[in-house]
């Protein structure tokens, strides 16, 4: 394998190597790489590139480096090529250089000490010849003589493997060109797998087996993700049949002579996340490596001593049993969630402690911290973009499982968005996808629902973490409150006689409502002047009370985030 010192990149957004870091847990993807997906792909030389999609923090770079020595450790004695290319950074719109760099990067590294009989040797040097010559030569040429030394340098192989790690970092112009380089590629015997935090292909059509063997040894309500059809009756029934059908004889039902299977599919997009299996040895594996050996049985050789919350996780199995599981429910399949829950376990003393510490529906720091990033990236979107997007997440954590595409642009036509789109193309659903930057997923359905990307994100929006989607949800129509709920300025108490109720409907916090009051923006939605002005008037007042019995300590941020994050600082 060749070292990053041996690879050149000629891109900032390139790096050929992946160092992971010790912590790694490497049976944490064993469940992808026993797929049939997987298996198939690896082994056959299957016509199809793999793609994997996950959200933010779901371990797709580690997924794609252990991918790339699972493939190297299965290939090892063969005259087998594995390339990877991790895109570490944004690459910017129509970015020329950066598939000049892919594809040298590429060259150099499945050259690396082999002989291809200098078809592809002697293609690399006229390369650099014309990045000599002055004037360069155009990017057009310099690509031909790129692609003249990698083709055959694949066909050289017994088989050639790429791994692209982050090909939704890519502007989708880049994106497009890098796409019609893949196939190209494809087309001469590389097999690709991508990872990516969103679909960029989903069809809108599940496919089940129609073969009439098939529930003899599958479920037959569970969609197939690798998959045959007749290429003489595809056209009008898609009559599909799985790998296990296949193998076992099946031929196409509609056709007299069986017809001729094919593989419809160019791509094949799954969703990916750690097995709860692999999760609960991965968390298991973790307290050991930390806390020491509390009879967890994993396998980890190297325990440090008892730790005060190692000695009561060995002394309470069921309690110990119970924080694992609790770790693993709230990670639901996101290797980064879990490990930021176990970092926070760092100075806990107890295991009561422990559970203790993930009750109710506060957010870590450290999970806000992750959540907080996204957005930060959200906001640099125009500010048409920034508003759908935004919509369309809390449109998405709405609804308990998610929203339909339709209802979604629905609820932002009828919200103050419309006003707002004036003069501005309706975003399709791959572009509010790409621009949520792994915030939501799509559902390979006609009726393409949306849906976060994880649980946490709903609380993370609900409990009006974020300032910009705080607003946005006041602004969404489902979010206003009902004229009967307004407050009555008559009424007894501080806000009126239902408070809270009030609160809760407008979808307001008390922390986010005293910041936007603090910063002078009370620009609460309008339900009627009169009721707006004496709602808004009693919040204010009681607010200046709070505030001057209570005053902000020195040195606590103003923004909202961390007003939420430190309630017990007022």
């Amino acid at each position: 394998m060749a070292t990053q010192s041996q690879v050149y990149v000629g891109h900032a957004a390139i790096a050929a190597t992946h160092q992971l870091p010790l912590d790694t847990y490497l049976g944490l993807f064993d469940n992808i790489f026993n797929s049939e997906d997987f298996i198939h792909w690896r082994s056959d030389g299957r016509s199809w590139q793999l793609h994997y999609i996950g959200g933010p923090g779901s371990g797709k770079t580690t997924l794609s480096a252990i991918a790339a020595q699972y493939l190297r450790d299965m290939n090892g004695s063969r005259n087998v090529g594995v390339a990877t290319i991790f895109i570490q950074k944004d690459v910017a719109f129509r970015d020329q250089t950066f598939i000049q760099a892919f594809l040298e990067s590429l060259y150099h590294q499945l050259s690396y000490e082999r002989d291809d009989g200098g078809l592809a040797t002697g293609a690399f040097l006229s390369y650099k010849q014309a990045l000599d010559v002055k004037p360069a030569r155009s990017m057009a040429h310099r690509l031909k003589l790129l692609r003249k030394a990698v083709y055959p340098l694949i066909m050289s192989l017994q088989r050639a493997f790429l791994v692209v790690d982050g090909i939704d970092r890519c502007h989708q112009s880049v994106t497009d060109q890098l796409e019609a380089e893949l196939s190209r590629l494809q087309h001469y015997g590389l097999s690709i797998m991508t990872t990516s935090r969103f679909p960029q292909y989903r069809s809108g059509q599940a496919m089940y087996c129609d073969a009439p063997d098939h529930d003899l040894h599958s479920p037959p309500d569970v969609p197939v993700t690798v998959f045959w059809g007749c290429k003489w009756c595809w056209a009008s029934s898609k009559y599909t049949i799985c790998q296990q059908c296949k193998e076992n004889g099946d031929l196409c039902n509609n056709c007299l002579d069986g017809g001729l299977l094919f593989e419809p599919s160019e791509r094949l997009e799954i969703d990916f996340a750690v097995s709860d299996r692999s999760m609960r040895s991965f968390v298991s594996w973790d307290l050991e490596r930390e806390h020491g050996d509390i009879n967890l049985k994993s396998a980890n050789d190297r325990k440090p001593p008892l730790s005060a919350l190692g000695r009561s996780l060995r002394d309470k199995p069921n309690a110990t049993e119970e924080l694992i599981e609790k770790i693993v429910e709230r990670a639901s399949g996101n290797i980064t969630i879990a490990k930021l829950d176990l970092d926070s376990l760092a100075n806990v003393q107890s295991v009561e402690a422990a559970i203790s510490s993930f009750a109710g529906d506060r957010l870590s720091n450290n999970i806000l911290a992750l959540f907080d990033d996204v957005l930060e990236r959200i906001k640099h979107l125009t500010e048409h973009e920034r508003h759908i997007t935004l919509a369309s997440i809390l449109s998405a954590v709405h609804e308990d499982h998610g929203a339909r595409f339709q209802d979604i642009e629905k609820w932002i036509r009828e919200s103050r968005l419309e006003s707002d789109a004036q003069g501005h193309a309706r975003l399709t659903v791959e572009e509010i996808l790409r621009a949520a930057r792994g915030f939501l997923g799509l559902s390979n359905c006609k009726d393409q629902l949306i849906y976060p990307y994880h649980e946490m994100l709903k609380l993370y929006a609900d409990e009006h973490y974020d300032e910009a989607l705080f607003w946005e949800h006041a602004h969404m129509r489902f979010g206003r409150m009902k004229r009967s709920e307004t407050v009555d300025p008559s009424a007894p108490g501080r806000f009126g006689s239902n408070a809270p109720r009030q609160m809760k409907a407008w979808g307001g916090s008390r922390g986010a409502i005293r910041g936007a009051l603090k910063s002078g923006d009370a620009n609460i939605p309008a339900w009627s002047a009169e009721r707006t002005v004496a709602w808004q008037e009693g919040v204010r007042n009681a607010l200046v009370q709070d505030l001057q019995v209570k005053r902000r300590p020195q040195g606590v941020p103003k923004d909202i985030r961390n007003l939420r994050r430190q309630p017990t600082m007022w």
